[in-house]
């Protein structure tokens, strides 16, 4: 994994060579550092990922050596430098305490960190002003032209203990007036507290209904850690209408989490997570969320029995499940599945297996023809497109091979988001049920 985000250094996206030195800064080594450098000084001219990068060494170097590099690179220790070193080290915090920031003044890329200090409370409280504290100023930037830096004045709004709702300087009723990446955010300010959250009801539920999936996903996120009466009314309704993938997984850890609360939740967080595979994202979100003991039982004893069934035949020896039909059965069209020695047996025909598959396959398809890297796609489309031409065994089996690649990291998964887990999830229970040949 470190030698892939190390190529990454040089990779033709921007966002990737970003998120490189982002991964850097959370698990790299000072062994890594001159493998750093020369990436990170190319990329002077970017801001953002040369301030990544020097987030990044700030995380593995003494303050004297990084100062040395900084010297041979030619950096001065400027309000942009000491933003970006501040969020990975206290070393610079007397330089960055004497730092204030206009922000009438301020470029986009400095109100940008800033923001993103004080997410992480980093930030000195007189950053903007020495009158003002952040917490009066941070809800200025709500309604900044920047739709990153309006974001980033939320998502630090969300993750600041300190800060909340009455922060904000835009009503709950106008949140759907901002741009979607940033209401997504917005909600998320009502659903940090659950006594705000009943307040303003109206507002969730108007936006469990909005177009854009980040907006809906941002506030089933949101939802997590909060329950009110009634709210299990929307939550359940909204499962059974939304599509998209990530939204259902927030939704379904949210439901986990509250599991002994609605008859509702318990019934669609098991069935979720008997359809996803073992070893599965979901199982482990679906787990982790879960608080209720009997049911942590009951999802440890799904996972066993349908991790090997052969082991439970070796252990006990053969046996026989006999099944009976009324009227004509064509052997050919059923595929069975089940525990060897409980005689529970899942009969699923071919063609039920084959209506279920095609969606997904289509789904994935035409999220790869809109990819960010179209050569990175570009295998997983060819492979794709002849599963939808003849949904069988052996070439869904092939999609399932590349999305667990995808999954686990590999240049495929570029553009697909959480859809490579998620479609991974659902495709593996189904492939054995279909036919080899058409």
């Amino acid at each position: 994994m470190k030698a892939l985000i190390l190529n990454s250094l040089v990779d033709r996206d921007s966002k990737v060579r970003r998120w490189s030195f982002n991964a850097l800064a959370q698990l790299g080594e000072a062994a890594d550092v001159p493998l750093m450098i020369g990436p990170w000084k190319e990329n002077r001219a970017d801001p953002e990922i040369f301030e990544a990068g020097l987030t990044a060494l700030a995380h593995l170097l003494s303050k004297d050596d990084l100062l040395v590099i900084l010297k041979e690179a030619e950096v001065c220790l400027d309000a942009s430098a000491l933003m970006a070193l501040g969020q990975q080290t206290d070393s610079f915090s007397a330089e960055l305490d004497a730092v204030r920031l206009g922000i009438d003044k301020a470029t986009h890329g400095e109100l940008r960190s800033a923001t993103l200090l004080i997410g992480l409370k980093k930030a000195p409280n007189t950053l903007f002003s020495g009158r003002f504290p952040v917490s009066d100023v941070i809800g200025d930037l709500n309604t900044h032209p920047d739709p990153i830096v309006s974001q980033y004045s939320f998502w630090a709004t969300v993750e600041h203990p300190d800060l909340g709702l009455d922060n904000v300087s835009v009503p709950p009723s106008q949140f759907s007036q901002l741009p979607p990446n940033v209401q997504g955010w917005a909600y998320r300010t009502l659903t940090k507290d659950g006594s705000k959250a009943v307040v303003h009801y109206d507002a969730i539920v108007g936006a469990s209904e909005s177009v854009h999936p980040e907006v809906r996903e941002g506030v089933a996120i949101g939802l997590r850690d909060i329950y009110y009466d009634s709210l299990d009314v929307t939550v359940a309704d909204w499962f059974v209408e939304e599509r998209d993938p990530a939204v259902r997984d927030g939704l379904l850890e949210h439901m986990a989490t509250h599991i002994a609360k609605s008859p509702a939740y318990r019934d669609e967080v098991m069935k979720a997570y008997r359809d996803a595979a073992n070893g599965s994202v979901l199982r482990s979100r679906l787990e982790a969320a879960n608080r209720d003991d009997a049911v942590a039982l009951e999802m440890r004893r799904i996972a066993f029995q349908m991790n090997d069934p052969d082991l439970f035949a070796s252990m006990i020896g053969p046996t026989m499940n006999t099944q009976n039909f009324n009227g004509p059965v064509n052997a050919g069209g059923i595929s069975n599945s089940g525990v060897g020695n409980s005689g529970q047996v899942q009969i699923m025909s071919m063609a039920e297996a084959q209506a279920k598959v095609s969606p997904l396959l289509e789904q994935l398809r035409q999220a790869l023809e809109a990819a960010d890297a179209p050569e990175g796609a570009a295998e997983g489309t060819a492979i794709v497109k002849e599963a939808i031409a003849a949904p069988t065994k052996g070439k869904v089996e092939k999609v399932v091979d590349w999305l667990k690649s995808a999954k686990e990291g590999g240049d495929a998964v570029a553009g697909l988001g959480t859809l490579a887990a998620s479609l991974y999830d659902k495709l593996g229970p189904l492939v054995h049920h279909l036919p080899n040949f058409l």
